[in-house]
């Protein structure tokens, strides 16, 4: 897990700073929102990602973003309190 949360955030990099285009990123990053991801220690390097990618693009669709949204509300409902947070 912390690989594919490494490698996301360099290509987040590429994609804001040399305008690199990967498609997939969104996907692979909804991908990594499974209920481990919360019990891990790198959490907050996930979720700082998470944030990052969803606030600096203006152009993303609303319901792309609602379905972040969603998925991280069921996910704070069955993970652990530390988590959720």
């Amino acid at each position: 897990s912390l690989t594919a949360i490494l490698s996301l955030h360099g290509l987040f990099i590429l994609m804001l700073d040399h305008q690199l285009e990967y498609p997939q990123f969104y996907n692979s990053l909804y991908t990594l929102l499974h209920p481990r991801i919360l019990y891990t220690k790198h959490r907050s390097r996930f979720l700082r990602l998470l944030s990052q990618a969803l606030l600096s693009n203006s152009m993303l669709p609303a319901y792309v973003v609602g379905s972040y949204c969603k998925k991280l509300c069921r996910l704070a409902l069955n993970g652990p309190p530390s988590g959720s947070l």
